[in-house]
């Protein structure tokens, strides 16, 4: 049994975790600094403020890779992941007292919460992650992520304006399908406009090309922080 430490840091929400080679892989939205959670209350979200902050409150996909097991050949310093091909910047360090001290690595360079992914690959190695950006900056657009951890890449869907929030994004893959993107995201639109409408985007996995939207018939609606999609055969 092996004590596993990192430097300190916050998160709220995990994507997969999965084992592989004899590494367990775990990938998360990281807060490096989560401030003042005040931030989220209630009449906070409501006048917007909350997207208006100096960016220091920003979540980002990191991966962390914790070895399973210690060769009798290491050596106090060694990286213990120097021979893992799927580091990618990741560490894992062997201690003086025989704790492991791991490192992680930003995965995503464009922030993002609500992290989401094919279910039917959950503690399975995968390729995509979705999540929906809660940038503070009113002039950005970003909307939708989608990130490729095969290679650290992103597509993104811009929304409206810039004083709109993306609810999480709900994956919804085609029956009988091959590929882990193919179907589509759902996805709630709130604002903190009063003259603007919310809506529910729908978007191509694969593309996160818009097919379509619906209105929502009212000025304000809350902030949904999950949801998931349930078919019609089962409700």
């Amino acid at each position: 049994m092996y004590q596993v430490t990192s430097d300190a840091f916050f998160t709220f929400h995990h994507a997969n975790a999965f084992e592989k080679d004899g590494f367990i892989v775990v990938d998360y939205c990281k807060y490096d600094n989560p401030g003042n959670f005040d931030d989220l209350l209630l009449e906070h979200m409501r006048s917007g403020s909350f997207i208006a902050k100096d960016g220091k409150f920003l979540p980002f996909l990191h991966r962390m890779i914790i070895p399973i097991n210690v060769s009798e050949d290491s050596k106090p310093g060694d990286d213990l992941l120097s021979k893992c091909e799927f580091a990618n910047g990741c560490q894992a360090i062997l201690r003086e007292d025989g704790s492991i001290h791991c490192v992680d690595t930003r995965i995503s360079d464009i922030s993002f919460e609500f992290p989401r992914y094919c279910y039917d690959l959950n503690m399975k190695d995968y390729r995509y992650v979705y999540g929906a950006h809660l940038g503070h900056d009113k002039e950005a657009k970003h909307g939708v992520v989608k990130v490729d951890l095969s290679n650290g890449t992103n597509k993104v869907w811009l929304k409206d304006a810039g004083d709109q929030l993306c609810a999480e994004p709900i994956l919804v893959n085609r029956p009988e399908y091959v590929e882990e993107d193919e179907g589509v995201l759902l996805v709630p639109v709130v604002t903190t406009n009063e003259n603007d409408t919310p809506y529910v985007v729908v978007l191509n996995a694969q593309t996160m090309e818009e097919l379509g939207r619906f209105l929502i018939p009212q000025s304000r609606i809350p902030l949904g922080f999950h949801a998931h999609y349930v078919p019609r055969p089962d409700l």
